[in-house]
């Protein structure tokens, strides 16, 4: 295989999985774009997710994954690894649509006297969020906190939470619950969601493949 290289990938005729680790988000955002192209142009090709606790780096420098998914500045560089962006995504708010005190608007006054849903992936507290709101003197109240993505959305519909959460996901959960997608009253800085891959799979035909297609679903409108 040195010598001669990976063999050639038919992505029609293959029959194998590819594993990516992921949070909830990058998960919920890609899979449906990327399981569309598998059914269209390799049946025989499975998508297997997985969350990883500890750094997914070292996940794909232990083979344990194919790709990772995330904003890369929170995990630890390795020579071995390579990396592309994604896209840049940015922070809407998210509230049920009936909600007594937002209208078409939100002003920053009564984003701070709402309860906020707030989603944390490592159980602590503090945010962007809670760092801009320190820049102009003020400070929320996080009534609920969970570490998924998914589950906030529906908290939401069923109160007056309001949660600050990435546009891609408020707006998949705005159509399918009762919520509305409004504009942040101060301007919250956005993240870049990237892909990651092992140097040792660089070159493989299978593995090219495969991340062209999760370059395509992020790109998908």
């Amino acid at each position: 295989r040195s010598l001669m290289g990976a063999p050639p990938f038919d992505p029609a005729t293959a029959r194998r999985t590819f594993h990516g680790a992921s949070a909830d988000y990058g998960a919920f955002v890609l899979s449906p774009p990327l399981l569309e192209a598998f059914s269209r142009e390799a049946p025989g090709v499975n998508l297997w997710m997985r969350s990883v606790m500890g750094d997914p780096l070292e996940a794909l420098a232990l083979g344990e994954v194919d790709v990772a998914l995330g904003p890369l500045q929170t995990m630890r560089p390795l020579v071995s690894i390579h990396a592309r962006t994604l896209y840049t995504e940015r922070f809407v708010c998210l509230v049920r649509k009936d909600h007594p005190r937002v209208k078409e608007k939100l002003d920053l006054d009564t984003w701070v006297s709402l309860p906020h849903a707030f989603i944390a992936p490592r159980g602590t507290p503090g945010g962007v969020v809670d760092e801009v709101l320190a820049t102009h003197g003020r400070a929320r109240r996080v009534a609920f906190a969970s570490p998924h993505f998914m589950l906030a959305p529906h908290v939401v519909a069923s109160s007056d939470l309001v949660l600050t959460v990435g546009e891609r996901v408020a707006r998949a959960f705005a159509e399918l619950l009762p919520l509305r997608v409004v504009e942040t009253p101060v301007p919250i800085p956005g993240f870049t969601l990237q892909l990651a891959w092992h140097a040792r799979q660089h070159h493989d035909p299978a593995h090219e493949w495969f991340r062209k297609k999760v370059v395509e679903a992020a790109t998908r409108p």
